[in-house]
């Protein structure tokens, strides 16, 4: 019985950490990645130090709402 109990307390005490764990994983992400949007919005008007920072924490495989990809956004900006 007391085997069974310590087993138990250790299991839940395992659950704990990985969940405070996950949520601070989960927070931490959720400052650092770019949405989808401003990151084309990016490709379309920052400038080439902007978007190279930005593809750190960007989805590259995001598509706007005609099909694009950001690649294919910045390729067609028109910059001077």
């Amino acid at each position: 019985m007391v085997k069974t109990k310590n087993m138990i307390t250790a299991g839940l005490g395992a659950v704990i950490i990985l969940l405070v764990c996950g949520v601070g994983f989960y927070y931490f992400n959720q400052i650092a990645v770019m949405s989808d949007a401003d990151f084309i919005e990016l490709c379309k008007s920052g400038t080439l130090q902007e978007i190279k920072n930005a593809v750190k924490r960007a989805n590259v495989n995001a598509w706007d709402d005609r099909g694009q990809t950001p690649l294919v956004v910045a390729v067609n900006a028109k910059r001077p």
